[in-house]
């Protein structure tokens, strides 16, 4: 991995590995790094729009959903999401590859793929005061 981190994320999907955000030891990153596990070769690609660290990562198809975990400001209700084929075809330059979706209704949920949508579970209120039983879904293909 190009970029030594802790409290990344990660996915998968066939033989592409996704590593998404963290943290270098001096403060949280916004890189993400793609190995094909074919060749054993490492890309770097299109940053997320935002440092973040512990965020959720997962793929669906070609889609690449991101619950954002924690940032500078505290933890964070920001999902982005991206197409893997234009992911993969990035630079760590481009900046134009991410979305933005609309902000999860609670801060660092934990997320899994059920079907064709990703299920955000539980995390914190606003201001981390307690914790939610709440549920959130972004479907892969209305991205929202």
């Amino acid at each position: 991995m190009p970029t030594p981190r802790f409290f990344s994320g990660a996915a998968t999907f066939e033989n592409i590995l996704v590593v998404v955000g963290g943290n270098d030891g001096k403060k949280q990153i916004a890189n993400v790094e793609i190995l094909d596990m074919d060749s054993m070769q490492w890309m770097e690609v299109s940053p997320l729009p935002e440092p973040t660290s512990n965020p959720t990562v997962a793929i669906i198809g070609d889609s690449v959903f991101v619950l954002a975990g924690e940032k500078q400001k505290g933890n964070s209700n920001e999902v982005y999401s991206c197409s893997l084929t234009a992911l993969i075809k990035s630079s760590p330059t481009d900046e134009e590859v991410w979305d933005v979706l609309p902000p999860a209704p609670q801060d660092s949920a934990t997320a899994t793929v059920m079907s064709n949508t990703l299920v955000g579970v539980g995390g914190w209120t606003k201001g981390r005061s307690e914790p939610v039983k709440t549920m959130v879904a972004y479907s892969a293909e209305n991205k929202k």
